[in-house]
């Protein structure tokens, strides 16, 4: 998210090549890290588990859904003329794209749906968009440290001020972009309040369901609370996430968050794996969907609308008096 919003905002491009590479690279060294840790038997009893109890998997999936339609409520109140069907197709299409693009590449999906989809400007689209993706940054960090404060310990003090730095001026830009486009756009454009930071604390609540799900799984017996904060460590490791979907760094953030809690590695690892193959298998069903739903879709209509029908009983013209002058002959199109 953070160097997709930084390229944005500040008007420079990411080379696609650079990134594809750097993405690979990291997605490479990940694997290669983690497959000491792989156990076949945990794995496969994970998954059997998952195919055994539909329900909770049902449950599970409304929960992260329910995440991603509060963070859409948000932004349309933000932007009065996006609708919230828009809205939460525009975050789906975001995520989709950011599982199958290196560098949250997908970012920009989010807006340029929004752009071509609904009577959105680009300006406040791209702004409100730094200013949500900042808040929902901060929120994770302050549930990080609020809830385990221990794990951000010395030796990690001085990363994550230095990511809660940079996030926090990134979201103030953002914060001050939308106050100076509100002056030009009254109305069609409403200024963030302390409703947006609850929001996003609640959005990362509901979707530590499937940190917490997964565990389950596993056969981890883990309470809510770490469930919130193996997500918080998860996601905040992949701010600046290189491979497509963070492949490889969630898996290593979310073990190394378990086995911290006293899992051990392989049992950890096949509870990452089931979590981020659910969130990448709903990016991708939910991002699909949102290609083409609600009308328009993001590729353009298939088809021509339909014309109006004709009315039966129509009234017919009136009659011009062909001896009175004219008046004003205005040509015009449309």
């Amino acid at each position: 998210m953070l160097p997709t919003c930084l390229a944005k905002f500040f008007g420079f491009k990411i080379s696609r090549t650079a990134a594809w590479v750097a993405g690979t690279a990291v997605l490479v060294l990940s694997v290669l890290g983690l497959k000491p840790f792989f156990d076949v038997d945990s794995f496969r009893a994970t998954w059997e588990a998952v195919s055994a109890a539909p329900v909770s998997l049902l449950l599970v999936i409304a929960a992260y859904f329910f995440a991603f339609a509060l963070r859409a409520a948000m932004w349309a109140r933000l932007l009065p003329e996006l609708g919230f069907g828009h809205a939460l197709t525009s975050i789906h299409l975001s995520i989709a794209g950011n599982h199958l693009l290196p560098l949250r590449l997908g970012e920009a999906l989010r807006v340029s749906s929004a752009v071509k989809r609904a009577s959105v400007g680009f300006q406040e689209a791209l702004a409100s968009t730094v200013t949500l993706r900042a808040a929902d940054t901060l929120g994770l960090a302050l549930l990080l440290a609020v809830l385990a404060p221990a794990l951000v310990g010395p030796a990690a003090t001085g990363p994550f001020l230095a990511l809660v730095g940079i996030v926090g001026i990134v979201g103030a830009a953002g914060f001050i972009w939308m106050s100076r486009l509100r002056r030009t756009m009254a109305g069609r454009l409403r200024m963030p309040g302390l409703w947006m930071a609850a929001g996003a604390i609640a959005a990362w609540l509901l979707e530590s369901a499937v940190i917490w799900q997964a565990c389950r799984w596993a056969g981890l017996e883990i309470s809510a609370t770490e469930a919130v904060l193996v997500t918080a460590a998860t996601i905040l490791s992949q701010v600046v996430a290189l491979a497509p979907g963070g492949f490889g760094t969630y898996e290593a953030a979310a073990t190394g968050a378990l086995v911290a809690l006293g899992a051990s590695p392989g049992t950890a690892l096949s509870a990452a794996l089931a979590a981020h193959t659910l969130k990448t298998l709903y990016s991708l069903g939910a991002g699909a969907v949102g290609l083409v739903y609600p009308a328009p879709g993001f590729l353009g209509r298939l088809r021509l609308a339909r014309k109006p029908a004709m009315r039966r009983h129509a009234q017919p013209a009136p009659i011009v008096d062909p001896t009175r002058p004219i008046v004003l002959f205005l040509p015009a199109l449309n």
